[in-house]
């Protein structure tokens, strides 16, 4: 494939890999000292990335906070949503202006967001997006750097893509059980895989896995 920005997935678990409560409400699973890290890595990263789930649930601004990280006072963190039908809500944090914005959609959406811009990729026949084309088009724009931060579905859809050049995952001390979202949800293509582990470390009341492909 052509040049395409490292990879760095990131996201926490409970001890049995959900990643939210069964009926699909987020759980806060990180601690402040998790939270100190991930803005860390986001104010190191040139971009993060979602799917639309997770703005649809969570609402989430996708920003740096002075209260974890200081964020750069020269640059902006491109915030990315891949939302193939065009889902976002017009009055979505993402889409505030703050930081800029690239929706990512199939071609055919017509929905513009006046604070955000759009850009188009294929799709496969399941209505899923080209995760290649769409990370050759994010290096064309600049970026070097994306952290990808879920949801479930965007974390497995790169797992199975081997596009990832670094995955920590923190793991809470506590069991959530029932049917919510999990890392090991869909498709079994990931199971037997293995994965470097680069480091295993206790962070906070919690442990912090790094794994490399």
């Amino acid at each position: 494939m052509a040049e395409r920005p490292t990879v760095w997935l990131n996201c926490a678990a409970s001890l049995d890999g959900k990643l939210a409560s069964p009926d699909g409400e987020p759980m806060v699973l990180s601690d402040d000292a998790d939270w100190h890290r991930v803005h860390r890595l986001r104010s190191e990263t040139d971009a993060i990335l979602v799917g639309v789930g997770t703005i649809l649930k969570d609402n989430p601004s996708l920003t740096v906070k002075d209260a974890f990280a200081p964020a750069s006072p020269t640059r902006k963190l491109l915030r990315v949503v891949l939302d193939a039908k065009g889902r976002t809500p017009q009055k979505a944090r993402v889409v505030d202006g703050y930081a800029p914005t690239l929706i990512v959609t199939a071609p055919g959406v017509t929905k513009e967001w006046a604070k955000a811009e759009r850009a188009e990729v294929a799709v496969d026949a399941q209505g899923h997006l080209d995760l290649e084309a769409m990370l050759v088009l994010l290096r064309r724009r600049g970026v070097r750097r994306l952290l990808v931060e879920g949801g479930a579905g965007v974390l497995r859809s790169f797992l199975d893509s081997g596009f990832v050049d670094r995955w920590t995952c923190y793991v809470a001390p506590v069991l959530v059980g029932g049917n919510g979202p999990s890392l090991f949800d869909g498709r079994p293509s990931s199971i037997g895989r293995r994965l470097h582990v680069e480091n295993v470390q206790a962070a906070g009341k919690g442990v912090l896995w790094t794994f490399r492909p």
